[in-house]
């Protein structure tokens, strides 16, 4: 089951990173979190990434989609309500440029996972993920119980 989980976020992560990647935003909202389609609706160009920095640049080096669906997914759980899955697409260096999925209101079913953003990391932001996001959402759940 849990690999099931984790090709499902890979491939919503992959088709987020593809849509914007070709200019398709429009197409992004049918698989984006509720926050950001709110987001959507008063920020306009360039809704889709929380920050600024060189994230979308960096889906210029995303490889083939088959590579992609082999990369390592962290899971972690916020709170009662929220779990973020993030995979790192690119790397330059030290920095690491990942997607960031939601699973959000308290759903559970991870087929109900949403884009929400893209983020570069680096430094001791990168490593947290490694050393402390969880391997699995099994795992995530016993870290954070509901």
């Amino acid at each position: 089951m849990e690999a099931i989980n984790e090709n499902i976020v890979r491939s919503i992560a992959y088709t987020a990173l593809d849509t914007i990647q070709n200019n398709q935003q429009a197409e992004l909202l049918l698989i984006a979190s509720h926050h950001l389609c709110q987001r959507a609706q008063f920020v306009g160009e360039g809704w889709y990434q929380w920050q600024k920095d060189r994230s979308v640049e960096a889906i210029k080096e995303l490889g083939s989609k088959e590579e992609f669906l082999k990369k390592h997914v962290y899971y972690k759980r916020m709170d009662a309500d929220t779990l973020h899955a993030m995979i790192e697409y690119a790397n330059e260096g030290a920095h690491h440029f990942v997607v960031d999925l939601i699973l959000e209101d308290g759903k559970t079913d991870i087929s109900d996972i949403k884009y929400y953003n893209l983020k570069e990391l680096a430094g001791k932001e990168w490593v947290d993920i490694c050393e402390n996001w969880s391997n699995t959402t099994r795992e995530a759940e016993r870290k954070h119980p509901m």
